[in-house]
């Protein structure tokens, strides 16, 4: 009886898991599914004019003094502050979460929330939240 009930465990614990793990890859729609290619590409090439083309400017970045707005250039330069090497591999092997209710998606990476909104017609990376 216990080897039953562990088996049947096991096998609703995998049914779930890989329920989770397609469900957010298939509850991207199509044109977001493109950003994000383009986006993942981006991020993994380190390439900051890139990301700073698919992000909405101008940048709201949190400081201890408030937010400070940056342009494309000051996106650039802090970018590696923004994107560091455990964020890189975040973003490669993440799948951000759909929220339907205001459209958006969200990339859980550690402590922060990278969020992205359509702009217009396009997809665009807005800000990074804290992940509470």
């Amino acid at each position: 009886m216990k080897r039953y009930f562990l088996t049947l465990v096991i096998a609703f614990g995998i049914f779930i898991g890989s329920a989770g793990g397609s469900h957010a890859k298939e509850s991207m729609s199509p044109e977001f599914k493109a950003y994000w290619l383009k986006f993942q590409a981006a991020v993994a090439k380190g390439d900051s004019e890139a990301v700073a083309g698919l992000t909405n400017l101008p940048y709201p970045e949190i400081t201890n003094g408030g937010v400070k707005n940056l342009d494309k250039a000051a996106f650039i330069k802090a970018y590696p502050t923004l994107f560091p090497a455990k964020v890189k591999t975040c973003v490669a092997a993440g799948a951000p979460v759909h929220e339907q209710t205001m459209n958006t998606y969200s990339l859980f990476c550690g402590d922060s929330i990278y969020i992205f909104n359509k702009v217009g017609t396009d997809w665009k990376f807005m800000e990074i939240g804290q992940n509470d």
